[in-house]
């Protein structure tokens, strides 16, 4: 009798985040920021590693204005699903091709390491279904920017789009949303 309370109460105790963070719209990326500065506005994601070393943009989060052909318009909260490769342009040289410079090249050394990532992808929003199309590149000291469309439709709004928007974001910046009155 023991052990089967044992295993309902940890059954509920696995349930109860499950339920929590299903629905909810989560804010604690590693990566937090806003769209085009404005502060109703959230843009967040993480970064993990893959095999063999590789990187992956996942668990993006955005809350971005959008405007509908039915005159509507909100922020809107998009979970954008799947994970996104992270990949660098390769070894950006300073200064001109001189000797120097293709030594330090051949022998490893890399100057101004930019990693990007390109995706799209479906989703299902308060606006309808529809798509994301992104691009974001990670940059230095924990600075990420880049751009970001969305647009659904549905049967009540018609089409919603947010046009392409800047987004900007830091690792370790506590980004809140919404924000305090």
């Amino acid at each position: 009798m023991k052990r089967l309370v044992l295993v309902l109460c940890l059954c509920g105790l696995l349930a109860v985040p499950a339920m929590a963070t299903a629905g909810v719209f989560a804010t604690n990326n590693q990566f937090q920021g806003r769209v085009e500065g404005d502060p109703n506005t959230y843009f967040g994601f993480d970064i993990a590693r893959a095999k063999h070393h590789r990187q992956k943009v996942r668990h993006i989060s955005v809350a971005v204005p959008m405007a509908c052909y039915s005159g509507d318009q909100g922020i809107v909260e998009v979970r954008v699903p799947g994970s996104f490769r992270l990949g660098g342009l390769g070894i950006i040289l300073r200064g001109t091709a001189d000797s120097a410079s293709t030594a330090r090249a051949k022998a490893g050394h890399r100057h101004h390491r930019l990693k990007i990532f390109i995706g799209e992808a479906d989703l299902n929003t308060a606006n309808g279904s529809g798509e994301a199309y992104f691009y974001g590149a990670v940059r230095r000291h924990g600075k990420a920017g880049g751009y970001l469309h969305v647009q659904t439709h549905s049967e009540s709004l018609g089409k919603c789009y947010s046009g392409y928007v800047r987004w900007k974001a830091h690792r370790g910046l506590d980004v809140e949303y919404p924000p305090a009155p």
